[in-house]
């Protein structure tokens, strides 16, 4: 009964989100009100028609696959099996959590890979959006993943551990760690992050 509750959960958030989807995109060909007509440039409009198509479809295409992929997982055994893998190197609740936690991203990075690839070095090359080089992508990768490990994996064993050794008050210590890191993150990301991925530069003085 709970399997069947949770999957019916997985196909409704898919197809409420599909659906806002194409409403959305479905609106890119409405009429631009006269008020503010002339500041659209119908070259730009219908180039960003047309991008704004192969994403959605691109996007489409991937969210039917990793809900498909969700619902096989739970219904076929495959996160038994993945979990029964997983104790086979531990059993440290904490660890025993973590690379399960791991194993699973893993896995999800991996089918979503080839799709940000056709994004970035197709669709976005296309459109002359693209600035990213298959070095720079792979370095971006790599950096994404030490940061996870770095400053997400402490923060996500600290959580599991308050659950496994505070249960009846797991909501309120944890709820603090998360509003915690949250700031955290708020105040020093731009700082200590998010120079890892991008350069920054400060605006000139003078109008936006």
């Amino acid at each position: 009964m709970l399997l069947t509750v949770v999957v019916a959960i997985v196909v409704l958030v898919f197809v409420i989100e599909s659906l806002l989807d194409y409403l959305n995109q479905s609106r890119a060909h409405a009429p631009i009100p006269a008020e503010v007509a002339h500041l659209y440039d119908e070259k730009e409009r219908s180039t960003s028609i047309n991008y704004g198509y192969e994403k959605y479809r691109l996007g489409l295409i991937s969210s039917s696959l990793m809900t498909a992929v969700t619902i096989l997982a739970l219904t076929q055994g495959w996160l038994a099996a993945l979990d029964s893998w997983v104790r086979g190197f531990t059993s440290n609740t904490v660890l025993l959590s973590l690379i399960f936690l791991a194993a699973l991203s893993v896995i999800s990075s991996a089918l979503e890979l080839p799709f940000n690839l056709y994004s970035i070095f197709s669709i976005e090359e296309r459109f002359g959006f693209n600035k990213v080089t298959p070095r720079t992508f792979l370095l971006d990768l790599i950096k994404g993943t030490l940061v996870s490990v770095v400053v997400a994996g402490p923060v996500l064993a600290l959580i599991i551990w308050l659950y496994v050794n505070f249960a009846e008050k797991f909501w309120l210590y944890g709820w603090l760690l998360v509003a915690a890191f949250s700031l955290f993150t708020f105040m020093f990301g731009t700082r200590l992050i998010l120079p890892l991925f991008n350069k920054l530069t400060p605006l000139p003085e003078g109008e936006l």
